[in-house]
């Protein structure tokens, strides 16, 4: 293990935050004796799935520095309910495959962000698909932009800030509560309408065309570029947004 782990009880399981590093061996086994080189094909997920959640969390950790060269192996918070990883956190600075992760088939909270703006190298969301998740962080990742392979997911948080993502179709009719995509490149709010539980929504630093997808939306709590050209004070007089923050701090996006 490396570096401090605070593990206490929680509802529905146990949680911890890091950095941690997991030594994937039982005790007294050879070095790698217990790693499989290769893809994380349907068996390995099967077979990591089957063992205790230590070693788990240490085969996916190892698997993760195998596929992504200059990885660390650290996590920075998991949680385990029922025998299962449920919540995994890492940061994308050298993370470009999440295939590993499949392995984890109760996660349930994702957080996989980049340590500043601009230096995470996650693009592909591709393994997350069929995954049970309800919260999904993976803000700091400059060129991620498909959320595709996300669609259908139950959803209730989501934070992409600092990110390329510009189409938010693919989140459209989820139960969302918190949707955050600050200084992306979103330009159409209009699957807002879709969400019937969206309580806030954070888009500065967008170049959002038009803030009247909010009329008739369940948001009560913005936080947005004003731009007087746009009309958002007469669109704002309409909807139901019941806080309003404004942030000049940069442009939006193109």
């Amino acid at each position: 293990m490396v570096g401090a782990v605070l593990i206490a009880g929680a509802a529905g399981g146990v949680w911890a935050w890091g950095p941690r590093r997991a030594d994937p061996r039982p005790p007294g086994e050879p070095e790698g004796a217990s790693l499989r080189a290769g893809p994380p094909d349907a068996a390995w997920c099967a077979a990591v799935g089957a063992l205790p959640v230590d070693r788990q969390l240490a085969a996916v950790s190892a698997k993760l520095r195998e596929l992504n060269p200059g990885y660390d192996g650290q996590v920075t918070r998991y949680g385990t309910h029922a025998g299962r990883i449920n919540e995994f956190g890492l940061h994308t600075d050298a993370v470009t495959d999440l295939r590993p992760l499949r392995a984890f088939t109760g996660l349930v909270s994702l957080t996989a962000v980049g340590t500043e703006p601009g230096r995470g190298k996650l693009t592909d969301l591709g393994p997350l698909r069929g995954l049970p998740l309800t919260v999904l962080n993976v803000w700091r990742n400059p060129d991620l932009a498909d959320l595709s392979p996300v669609r259908g997911a139950k959803l209730v948080l989501f934070q992409a800030g600092d990110t390329a993502v510009e189409d938010l179709a693919p989140l459209s009719g989820m139960p969302l509560h918190t949707l955050a995509v600050d200084n992306c490149r979103v330009r159409d709010l209009a699957p807002v309408r879709t969400m019937p539980r969206l309580n806030f929504v954070r888009c500065d630093g967008c170049p959002i065309a038009s803030l009247e997808p909010l009329v008739g939306s369940t948001v009560r709590e913005l936080t947005f570029t004003p731009d007087p050209a746009r009309g958002d004070d007469a669109v704002l007089d309409r909807a139901k947004v019941k806080t309003v923050n404004r942030m000049n701090l940069r442009p939006g996006k193109e």
